[in-house]
This record gives structure tokens, sequence and C-alpha cells, in this order.
């Protein structure tokens, strides 16, 4: 019997919950040092040439050198900027007004990928969602699906090789509309990465969404 989209996406989910229970109270140098392995898996030089030519092969958009300079300075870059900041427990004190800031996990978050990014943004928003114990679920262009995979399955290795659940990080292999509309309204927060439909879909999904990009 076929699978229908629902039940999909909420296999999907479910799977999501059950591997984002398992880092929901890991440590912040845990976090950290898994952050820094999954931002130096995407940018090995082998790693971000093969990713590149694949996004300009299958999106038949962009050129593999820009896209090999983007992997290089956009997911360093967003590494750079997370390395440091707490994520776990205490983050904040007032003092004076008696006021202590608690991190905690959102849960399972939906993240929407433009084709014209296709190589860089998943791995940006990877370190975002694991930077703050989060599972993340990956929705590609369908220009851009082959991509997304191979960026999901480089983050599953260095999981699984580090003893965490590879389900933290997965990716929509069946990509359709109403696959990304589903993901948006089963998970606890949409990243949403491109222009104004894709954004507005996102804000209109009825789950808390942050949109980014030209939308």
């Amino acid at each position: 019997m076929r699978e229908s989209a629902q039940e999909y996406v909420e296999g999907l989910i479910a799977k999501a919950r059950t591997a984002q229970a398992q880092i929901e109270y890991a440590g912040q140098e845990e976090v950290d040092d898994l952050v820094a392995r999954i931002a130096r898996a995407g940018t090995t030089e082998t790693y971000a040439q093969a990713i590149a030519e694949l996004a300009v092969e299958e999106s038949r958009m962009g050129r593999v050198d820009s896209k090999y300079a983007k992997m290089m300075a956009k997911v360093k870059g967003s590494y750079r900027d997370m390395k440091g900041k707490r994520t776990v427990g205490v983050i904040e004190r007032d003092d004076k007004r008696g006021i202590v800031k608690l991190a905690k996990p959102i849960g399972v978050i939906g993240a929407l990928i433009p084709v014209t990014n296709c190589e860089a943004t998943p791995f940006c928003k990877i370190l975002a969602a694991i930077k703050t114990r989060n599972a993340v679920i990956l929705a590609p262009h369908p220009r851009a699906a082959k991509t997304g995979k191979f960026a999901v399955d480089r983050v599953r290795t260095v999981l699984d090789r580090h003893g965490f659940p590879e389900d933290l990080v997965q990716v929509t292999e069946t990509i359709s509309v109403e696959i990304s509309q589903l993901l948006m309204a089963q998970c606890d927060l949409v990243l949403a990465t491109g222009g104004p439909g894709m954004v507005k879909a996102a804000y209109s999904s009825g789950t808390p969404a942050l949109g980014v990009g030209a939308g």
C-alpha cells in the first residue's frame, strides 16, 4: 500500500522528535564539539568542490567556483558567528531586575532550501539547529534534491560517527508543494530562505516562522 504524503511527513517528524529527545539535555561543550565537526565536514576542499559541482549540474544555475567560495565563506562564517555563544543553560542574567534567561530547544525545525543557494544553506541551517539542540528536516527545491541529500548524508555520517542519532538531520526525498506544506504545519519552527512566495507560505503555515533572503 502506497504511503500518503501525510504519513510520510508524520514519519519524518516522529523520527526527528525521537532523535531530538536524545540531545535535549546535552551539555554546551558536547554541542559545540559536534557543531565544529559538522562545519569542518562541510568545508574540506574535496567535499566543497564536490557539492559545488553537483549543485551547478543539478540546478543548472551558478558557477562551480562561486559555489565553492560560498561553501568556504558562508559555512565557515556561520560557524564563526555562533562559536563561543552559549545555547545551553543560563545564557543571560539581569541581577538588577532578578531575571535569568535559560536556553531551551524548540524541537523540530522545518528548513526550506532555495535552489539558488542549495549547497551552503543546508549546512548553515543544520549548524544553527544543532547548536540549539534541535532536530531539523530540510525541504530542498525539486531542482536541488540530490544536492540537499548530498549535504544531509554528509552530516548524518558525522552524527553516526560520534554517537549521535542520525535522524537529528533529515531531508524530504519525496518533494512536492504538499510535502512542504505538511512539514511546515507539523514542525515547531519554520526557517524559510527564498523568494516572496516561499516566505509568504511559511508565514501562512500556522507555525512560527523566520523568513530570510529576497522574500
